[in-house]
């Protein structure tokens, strides 16, 4: 939905649509087909509409991108800071460059002053003419150094700006924490743990992974909603997998309708299918919740194979579940 091409916008579309569709067909076979318990009929429906909202806040909300609340914030407030740290540092050059520039007649006059023949000291010999020749030779090298100096200052800028990408760029995968990246794609800075999605082309605060049921990233505006729908999908496949084996049982014993047992046997082995697939991704997460790491330094940790034992963001159990579901 935050892409920046128009045609993944539109897939993303169209995958809502589907999954949204996948809930309502499991939503149709359990109440129309299945004849559940009323108990447990409402709390399916209970649990049902918390998925249902959990994946619509999941695919809708702006995971972090740079247009987002927090990552502007982050940015006006490092270019507070920048500014106020580069006013500490040239302000001998802010006076340098207040001072005036020579001109052509004090140049001049001063290079009377140090030369007897062109003050005049020899006896009448300092003509105008001779005044005029030395005037212009000075005019000149004062305009080249205020243009060398000036030259230079923006070289050296230019230059130390290009050294701090370069820098950067290095660490655009082996990013350090508490240090500012560059990325390359997007050619804007970046804070620690925001990583560049290749699928919407933008680059993500703290990026999990980029989803593709919802079509958006996980992160860190999202990762709340995302840990949710595992959990209430969990919950609601679980309920139905139970609750319609009896069902699924009894139409292969009795002389029921073709249409009828397709849709009980396809619900109850899409249903089965779905929870494996959700509760092994749910106790994956709860995993790395515990390491207070994300999908994308898991996959950076395997490659270097360094050790999952620690995490530098982790500060407890108990932090670690805040700073992803709130206190």
């Amino acid at each position: 939905m935050f892409a920046r091409s128009m045609g993944c916008r539109c897939v993303a579309k169209s995958t809502i649509c589907l999954v949204s569709a996948i809930f309502g067909f499991e939503w149709y076979v359990y109440h129309i087909v299945c004849f559940p318990n009323i108990f447990y009929a409402l709390i399916f429906n209970a649990v049902w509409l918390l998925a249902l909202w959990s994946y619509l806040q999941t695919a809708l909300t702006d995971p972090g991108t740079p247009g987002c609340p927090e990552w502007e914030a982050w940015a006006s407030t490092r270019s507070h800071g920048s500014g106020l740290a580069a006013a500490e540092e040239g302000g001998s050059s802010l006076f340098t460059s207040a001072a005036p520039a020579p001109t052509a007649s004090t140049s001049a006059s001063a290079s009377a002053s140090a030369d007897p023949v062109a003050a005049g000291g020899g006896g009448g010999g300092g003509s105008d003419a001779s005044g005029k020749q030395e005037q212009q030779p000075t005019q000149k090298q004062a305009t080249a150094a205020v243009a060398g100096s000036a030259s230079a200052g923006t070289g050296a800028a230019a230059g130390s700006a290009d050294g701090l990408r370069r820098r950067s760029q290095t660490r655009i995968r082996h990013w350090r924490p508490g240090e500012v990246t560059w990325c390359s794609d997007c050619a804007i800075e970046r804070p620690e743990r925001a990583h560049h999605c290749s699928v919407c082309g933008l680059c993500i605060l703290r990026m999990d992974h980029h989803c593709p049921w919802v079509y958006n990233c996980i992160g860190f505006r999202n990762h709340k909603y995302f840990f949710l729908i595992l959990i209430y999908a969990a919950m609601d496949l679980a309920i139905i997998c139970v609750n319609m084996f009896d069902t699924v049982w009894w139409s292969t014993r009795t002389d029921v309708p073709l249409s009828l047992m397709f849709l009980l046997i396809s619900g109850e082995a899409f249903a089965t299918f779905l929870m494996v697939i959700t509760v092994t991704f749910l106790c994956f997460h709860i995993w790395l919740l515990a390491k207070a790491m994300t999908t994308v330094e898991f996959c950076e940790k395997s490659l270097k194979k360094a050790s999952y034992n620690s995490s530098i963001y982790s500060q407890g159990m108990y932090k670690n579940i805040c700073a992803i579901l709130g206190p």
